[in-house]
């Protein structure tokens, strides 16, 4: 089974955001801070974030877990 992480950071500004902005203009806000950010936190070293990312059994779990076939 596969299921989709978003990172916790990016999820808790992602749920402010919705409370406190209007919906119409969330992606512009978004897009307009993403702009601001080098000039407000660029003095920083920066951590890489993976936003979002897909995370699934190893194959090999998934095998063992496989019913056999009829014709077996």
């Amino acid at each position: 089974m596969a299921v989709l992480k978003v990172d916790s950071d990016v999820q808790a500004l992602a749920e402010f955001m919705q409370t406190k902005i209007a919906a119409s203009r969330l992606v512009a806000v978004a897009e307009g801070l993403a702009a601001m950010a080098p000039l407000l936190w660029g003095q920083y070293q920066p951590e890489a974030v993976r936003v979002v990312r897909l995370e699934a059994d190893p194959i090999s779990d998934r095998a063992a877990r496989t019913p056999p076939d009829a014709s077996e």
